[in-house]
């Protein structure tokens, strides 16, 4: 099977609940994005929560040490 039509699927499951959502699999980053926010707002977290802790910041990914 080729990648084209294949999907990803995220799933969050909290206090018996649960939300998920499917993006193609060639979708890029930023759709991935929008789907997690969609799903963590779904869940019950604020937008704006999902907005600061999602997308801008240091995740302390890249270091020097």
């Amino acid at each position: 099977m080729s990648a084209m039509g294949r999907v990803m699927k995220i799933t969050i499951e909290q206090y018996g609940n649960s939300v998920s959502a499917e993006i193609a699999d060639e979708s890029d980053f930023e759709r991935f994005i929008i789907a997690l926010k969609g799903l963590v707002v779904a869940a019950g977290y604020h937008p704006e929560t999902a907005d600061r802790e999602l997308i801008p910041g240091d995740w302390g990914l890249y270091t020097d040490e």
